[in-house]
């Protein structure tokens, strides 16, 4: 149907595929990432192989339901265990994060079957601000003004050394799409924010995919 429409743009179909199809009876769970941040090979050396090797099979899972797009790899690098959503990282080691994120992507997209993975979530969510945390999924239980969704508040020499330094071998590995994250860096919304998505990421890293707002995120916006 997508095909026949004027505009020829394919049909995208999401899941959050993080560490398996976990909406699939019986389908493969892995570790979350902050589990596979842990893994070492036999030198000792962060598991790329092993986690591509994930990557596969999660992405042949995903697509035997008819998804094409999987909302991963989270390149996230924490910076304060306090933080809710530590466990979607890697690790707080950039240079761990760089080197799982990009071998999630290769897994993900080279799996043998249509899928695309998704980067997220730009940037700087791993680096906000205690108490700068807002609101706006109270509904969840999860405690308000605290870390998430908060601002991201480093210079931007850091926020390019610890944070944009996560993305760069996935962005090198072909991953086509990225998510915006609910955050804020300086204090401007990373969903409006300009300079960091468009300036920084489209222009000077050259992306040329598909940004993704993350979920309900735009209403957010109105909510501030």
């Amino acid at each position: 149907a997508a095909s026949r429409m004027p505009s020829k743009v394919p049909l995208l179909i999401g899941n959050d595929s993080v560490h398996g199809q976990a909406n699939l009876k019986d389908a493969t769970l892995f570790p979350h990432h902050i589990g596979q941040g842990c893994m070492r090979d036999a030198k000792g050396a962060p598991d790329t192989d092993l986690v591509e090797a994930l990557a596969r099979v999660a992405a042949r899972e995903t697509a035997a339901c008819g998804v094409n797009w999987a909302f991963s790899p989270c390149v996230a690098v924490p910076q304060d265990l306090r933080w809710g959503r530590l466990y979607e990282g890697f690790s707080e080691d950039v240079s761990i994060v760089a080197a799982l994120g990009a071998a999630e992507v290769r897994g993900l997209q080279n799996a043998g079957v249509p899928m695309a993975a998704c980067l997220k979530h730009w940037v700087g969510d791993g680096g906000t601000q205690y108490g700068s945390g807002t609101h706006l999924f109270f509904w969840t239980g999860a405690p308000t003004g605290v870390l998430d969704q908060g601002d991201c508040r480093v210079d931007e020499a850091t926020l390019r050394s610890q944070h944009i330094a996560a993305y760069l071998p996935a962005l090198d590995a072909g991953c086509l799409t990225v998510m915006a994250s609910y955050s804020s860096y300086q204090g401007e919304k990373l969903h409006v924010h300009r300079r960091l998505i468009t300036e920084v990421l489209k222009g000077e890293l050259g992306f040329e995919g598909l940004v993704v707002s993350d979920y309900n995120a735009i209403n957010h916006l109105q909510l501030q």
